[in-house]
């Protein structure tokens, strides 16, 4: 088991909401314990999955749309392990990610 961090960002549109929600869900579902969603569009879970796994996992059961949207899940538990699906707008996501030992 590992312990996931997984920050979104959804398009400003008419759908929003609804997708917006459908992603909380689908984090929701991907828990095998308890999961903290406090802060908006944060949330810390543990599963037994790669992080391309939850994040697949993620996209596939919700409305999230990668063309505009971002989702991001960084295992915390290992060194290396972290996805990203959509827009990112700036490399330093994936420079910072190649620094983590």
């Amino acid at each position: 088991m590992a312990i996931f961090a997984i920050t979104f960002r959804i398009h400003d549109d008419e759908t929003y909401h609804a997708r917006w929600s459908s992603v909380v869900e689908a984090i929701r579902q991907e828990t095998t314990s308890e999961y903290w969603e406090e802060p908006t569009s944060f949330a810390l879970i543990e599963s037994g999955k790669t992080s391309a796994e939850v994040a697949d996992s993620i996209n596939n059961n919700s409305k999230l749309a990668p063309a505009r949207d971002l989702l991001v899940v960084i295992n915390l538990s290992v060194t290396k392990g972290h996805r990203a699906l959509g827009v990112i707008h700036d490399n330093d996501f994936q420079k910072l990610m190649a620094k983590r030992s």
